[in-house]
């Protein structure tokens, strides 16, 4: 209340006005109505300045050692960045247990080294295959916490099933992202991951005359007595697990494979790098991706005194040779594999 005769002041916490469709509004420490003595009663309306929303104008998958999701936003849409942040909430699905967790959400500050040419890339790193239906929701806020973009809504099928459904998607990439989902649906069936949904339920039978071929697995390295055993396991990343017999405190190993794009790759790995299980050793290799299934991995162990423990030659491909009979997700994982490299290499010889 004001007494009567007297210039109200206005100290209260500043006005908000909710976003429309296609802009947020900022208060211009105005009001509509002329501020002078009271006289009575008086209403004061503030006044804002409408700034269209901000949108997200690309997004992408990306499937390396993981399965990974980057959103562009235009620099010119951003008059600066400072202050401003990305905001991704990542809502999860219901387990085999029926549990579901509570959505994640992760604050990343925009700044110059989000910075790619004219955009600015974010990217939401380590979906497991059976998460693909995942919903993430991005939102940009500024320094005030108001949002300040239109919430840019996507999942790994829903960017895959635009681009099945674009027209002019050229072969290869069709059968990628076939192969993909279809991968996703077995990852969810294996683990019991929202089950209701399967990542292919999408995919129409014009959509399925794309999906690639099977892949027969070859048998092509032998094991000496020393190694207990392979295993691929299947996270929010692809680790391939070997396990040697008798391993000392005092071993090291190194790893050695070129990958799919002749590039030669160089692993170390000290005494405790090995998980001991009794006197069992074993070391994960995480630097394998989608497209390395079939690219052969030489694996050396060697005794404190330098000398060989042992020598293994081994791959995913013949790893799964061994099983019998081979999971769904497996044969799945080997024909997104082969897709992937088909696609990723389909200028080599050009």
């Amino acid at each position: 209340n004001v007494a009567i005769g007297t210039r109200p002041e206005y100290n209260g916490a500043t006005p908000t006005k909710a976003n429309s469709d296609t802009q947020y509004f900022t208060f211009t420490e105005s009001w509509a109505e002329e501020i002078d003595e009271v006289t009575g009663d008086v209403t004061y309306t503030a006044q804002y300045k409408g700034t269209d929303l901000i949108k997200f104008h690309a997004s992408q998958v990306v499937a390396g050692n993981n399965l990974d999701m980057k959103f562009a936003i235009k620099k010119s849409e951003l008059s600066s960045w400072t202050g401003h942040s990305i905001v991704i909430e990542r809502a999860y699905s219901k387990d085999k247990n029926g549990v579901i967790k509570e959505n994640e959400v992760i604050v990343i500050p925009v700044t110059a080294d989000l910075a790619s040419g004219s955009y600015y890339i974010v990217t939401y790193k380590g979906l497991a295959a059976k998460e693909m239906c995942d919903e993430l929701t991005l939102t940009v806020v500024n320094a005030a916490g108001q949002v300040v973009s239109v919430p840019k809504v996507d999942s790994m099928r829903d960017y895959a099933m635009r681009v099945l459904n674009k027209e002019g998607t050229e072969d290869l990439q069709m059968t990628l992202f076939v192969d993909m989902l279809d991968y996703g649906a077995a990852a969810q069936t294996k683990f019991g991951y929202n089950v209701e949904d399967l990542a292919n339920n999408q995919l129409t039978e014009a959509h399925r005359a794309y999906a690639g071929e099977d892949v027969t697995y070859v048998e092509r390295f032998e094991r000496g007595s020393e190694v207990a055993g392979t295993q691929l396991i299947l996270e929010s990343n692809i680790r391939f697990r070997v396990a040697f017999k008798k391993v000392t405190s005092d071993m090291y190993a190194t790893v050695k494979f070129t990958n799919h794009n002749g590039e030669e790759i160089n692993l170390d790995y000290v005494p405790t790098d090995f998980k001991m299980s009794g006197t069992t050793g074993i070391i994960d290799i995480d630097a394998l991706v989608i497209a390395d299934a079939c690219q052969e991995i030489v694996i050396m162990v060697y005794k404190g005194d330098g000398t060989v423990y042992s020598e293994l030659h081994a791959s995913i491909e013949d790893y799964l040779a061994r099983l019998s009979p081979v999971e769904e997700v497996f044969s799945a994982i080997m024909k997104f594999s082969a897709s992937a490299r088909a696609y990723l290499h389909k200028d080599d010889n050009k």
